[in-house]
């Protein structure tokens, strides 16, 4: 019985697709951060939020560095995406203090 045929190139070629997708992945987080911030019944999801940016920024690097796609454009993208989401960041803290911190319900 023959074994089906692997396809190293579409999985490599998915694979490709990996680090833009975390880019992407942490521009869409800054507004959702601010969404959170904003509402006390989703004050838990600030913390995950955070860590999930984090490892996205952490992590696109290494796999484009291993998986050979690092390019210019990659870098200048995760600087970008690195920029707006740390803005947004600023906004949840200059919202969080306006008010002294204390969120009125």
């Amino acid at each position: 019985m023959a074994l089906p045929p692997t396809y190293p190139q579409r999985s490599h070629s998915l694979m490709k697709a990996v680090p833009p997708l975390l880019i992407a992945l942490r521009v869409m987080l800054g507004p959702v951060l601010l969404e959170a911030a904003t509402h006390p019944a989703m004050y838990l999801w600030i913390v995950p939020i955070l860590v999930l940016a984090t490892l996205s920024d952490i992590f696109d690097g290494v796999i484009a560095r291993k998986i050979g796609t690092a390019t210019e454009s990659l870098r200048v993208a995760d600087s970008r995406a690195d920029f707006w989401f740390y803005m947004w960041v600023c906004a949840v803290g200059q919202n969080r203090t306006c008010d002294g911190g204390v969120t009125r319900v």
